[in-house]
């Protein structure tokens, strides 16, 4: 699973140009809850309409599969005494 409910993510995969839009994850749908779908794997509910391709033509909607996105997700900020032991496990003793 790339994404978590709430993520801000990145399309990264897509058949049309979807590529390079953000949306944000709003549900996550079981493997096989989108008929019109033929995506395999579970789906997101989304927070804008982007345009697939499938086998039945394309078609707009809310729904993208969840090995389409990368999240995008702050890195964890440090706490001083984490810096500390980085320091000394690298040999960069203070």
């Amino acid at each position: 699973m790339n994404c978590k409910q709430g993520d801000l993510a990145l399309v990264i995969r897509s058949n049309s140009a979807n590529i390079g839009k953000f949306v944000t994850c709003l549900e996550l749908l079981p493997a096989g809850s989108c008929n019109a779908c033929v995506e395999d794997g579970p789906l997101w509910r989304i927070d804008r309409e982007l345009e697939w391709d499938s086998t039945l033509g394309k078609f707009p909607g809310y729904l993208v599969p969840d090995w389409a996105l990368m999240p995008i997700r702050p890195s964890p900020e440090r706490r001083p005494s984490e810096e500390a032991n980085v320091h000394s496990e690298n040999g960069h003793g203070r």
